[in-house]
């Protein structure tokens, strides 16, 4: 009950607060600006202690200490987004915003991203809630009686809601049976935070493979490729991983830098993910439709401008995100902010300010935002 009232509490401080007041508007302006900003936070910024997190199937994960507090509330976990990896401009933000809240971080690749190429065979995808459990359930262990919080972007934050409605689709069953909750003991993080899901993947990959998001979808097929031919030249050691490896070949022979998100999905990363395919990994994998199973507090950001996800917009009409359906759930709808963008005012004039003044070192809308949170979970 404790754990409902501080959510409670945030949802009073997020309906009080002053909304996001964009430098320059439009969802792809405020996209752009902030993945082409410089991360300041860069200057306080290190990583250390990599930890290679071995998996069930012989893939790897590998994570990264960040900012450590001398003082710390607990530690979170911070998952990038579709090709992206722990130096993505959005990851030390985070991390470093985390620090200065008191918390320690651990900021984690993906399958075969970052440090973690060809240490993966499988992919990564939407649906890897049960990776990000495997993470918290190692972290518990590691830390016993430490709060573990989870902070997903974009294909994270998907993953980051299902793991918080208790929704693995890796392990078939929705919602899990008690043997499979016993499979992964003590891997449901203390709460949970998740920036821009894409509620619905169908739109989503839609919007990303033939609307106005084709931009976005290109480049992240020319990262996606990357990974077949990453997976392509390994060595597998098991059967399961020849297999993984013919269907990544596979997949390269017939797709090329004009290929789109469907297209990719449909031929590699439903096959591979163990799916049908592409509409039964979007059927399944997508968060929207579970969220009112959730059971632990979960903050949720998006940008009804986001022109990838449109924000709230693709989640279940019978879901209401004004009445908030889950007492476990807060919400923080911006009319503003563009994909992971956020960029105001404040920012933009902060950001130019320590161009010129080196020491400055101002912080983001986002980041004061995940601060917001913090304070409260």
């Amino acid at each position: 009950m404790e754990k409902i009232s501080r959510l409670s509490l945030l949802r009073q401080q997020l309906a009080a607060s002053t909304p996001l007041s964009p430098a320059l508007r439009g969802g792809h302006t405020q996209t752009l600006l902030g993945h082409i900003l410089p991360s300041l936070s860069r200057q306080e910024f290190t990583l250390s202690n990599a930890h290679t997190l071995s998996l069930a199937d012989g893939d790897k994960l590998i994570g990264h200490i960040g900012p450590m507090n001398p003082t710390s509330r607990g530690w979170l976990h911070i998952f990038h987004g579709l090709s992206g990896d722990v130096d993505s401009v959005y990851m030390p933000r985070a991390a470093v915003a985390a620090a200065r809240a008191g918390f320690n971080t651990m900021l984690w690749n993906h399958r075969g991203c970052g440090l973690g190429r060809r240490l993966a065979m499988a992919p990564y995808h939407s649906g890897r809630s049960d990776d990000i459990a495997r993470v918290v359930q190692w972290a518990k262990r590691q830390w016993p009686g430490t709060p573990q919080g989870v902070l997903g972007f974009s294909l994270s934050a998907n993953a980051t809601c299902l793991l918080a409605a208790g929704v693995v689709p890796a392990l078939k069953t929705t919602p899990l049976t008690a043997d499979e909750w016993r499979q992964i003991d003590g891997a449901l993080p203390d709460f949970a935070i998740a920036v821009n899901p894409p509620f619905d993947l169908a739109r989503a990959s839609r919007r990303l493979s033939h609307e106005g998001s084709r931009l976005y979808g290109s480049r992240f097929v020319f990262d996606l490729l990357q990974l077949l031919d990453d997976r392509s030249a390994m060595t597998p050691t098991t059967d399961q991983q020849h297999d993984l490896q013919q269907i990544a070949r596979h997949a390269r022979a017939n797709l090329n830098l004009f290929s789109s998100v469907e297209q990719f999905d449909e031929l590699y990363t439903s096959r591979a993910g163990g799916f049908e395919d592409r509409k039964d990994y979007y059927a399944k994998a997508s968060s929207g439709q579970y969220l009112s199973n959730t059971a632990l507090p979960l903050v949720v950001l998006s940008a009804e401008d986001d022109p990838i996800t449109h924000g709230f917009a693709d989640l279940p009409t019978d879901f209401s995100t004004s009445s908030n359906s889950s007492d476990w759930i807060a919400f923080d709808r911006q009319e503003s902010g563009g994909h992971m963008g956020y960029v105001d005012a404040m920012t933009l004039r902060g950001q130019l300010r320590a161009v010129a003044m080196p020491t400055l070192h101002p912080q983001t809308w986002f980041e004061r935002r995940l601060a917001m949170y913090l304070e409260q979970l």
